[in-house]
């Protein structure tokens, strides 16, 4: 395998997918409503969050929480409780969204949207073998959805440490060690298992929108 000849397939990628709108639209619309809106709401609205409960009722909230969750909120007020735990915990799946919908949204244009561009023809007719076509566009789907969430993970930190400072007495509660863990070892993991799913899909199919249909 020549991984020059896998970089070719990358960049041809690469090219048709930033004159693309209809992948481009999903991979930021959503990874732009996760990482500001849901925090500016959670923070900027906390009546939302911390409704008046029974004391009886939050207090079992709280011990039904891990061990290591209660000691990290012991001290906090109600309204903290509520918006640490829905930042930090509660919003973390919403980060494995991201890559799973950027990777399969790039993936389903790599040979579906090559058949009803009419350029498989012309692709295959290359000299390349089909490890190296199938590296670069698994590595284009890759780096791309990555790329999307590591950006998202760190405007998602910036915005709610920026909005919450003032409500934890000057504390910045993001990053933690669990979220580096979930964006750059679990992310990752989603993001390929995705892929490789998508990439067979769009394989068989004759065009884009049937390959986003059947990864539905």
């Amino acid at each position: 395998m020549r991984i020059e000849k896998a970089m070719l397939v990358f960049k041809k990628d690469w090219c048709e997918i930033r004159r693309n709108w209809q992948v481009i639209l999903p991979i930021v619309i959503v990874p732009l409503l996760i990482s500001v809106l849901l925090p500016v709401i959670l923070t900027a609205i906390p009546s939302l969050t911390t409704r008046e409960a029974p004391a009886g009722e939050f207090e079992a909230l709280i011990q039904n929480l891990p061990i290591h969750v209660q000691e990290q909120i012991a001290g906090m007020t109600e309204t903290q409780i509520v918006i640490y735990i829905m930042a930090l915990y509660f919003l973390a799946p919403f980060f494995l969204i991201i890559p799973l919908m950027a990777s399969s949204v790039i993936a389903s244009d790599s040979f579906a949207g090559e058949k009803e561009r009419k350029t498989i023809e012309a692709l295959l007719a290359t000299p390349i073998s089909d490890s190296e076509l199938f590296l670069g566009k698994t590595l284009v789907s890759f780096i791309l959805s990555m790329a999307v969430t590591i950006i998202s993970f760190t405007v998602y930190s910036t915005v709610f440490d920026l909005l919450s400072f003032s409500l934890f007495n000057g504390v910045l509660l993001l990053p933690t060690l669990d979220w580096i863990l979930l964006i750059f070892a679990l992310a990752p993991t989603v993001a390929l298992a995705s892929i490789g799913l998508t990439v067979m899909i769009s394989a068989k199919v004759k065009g884009l929108k049937a390959s986003k249909k059947l990864n539905r």
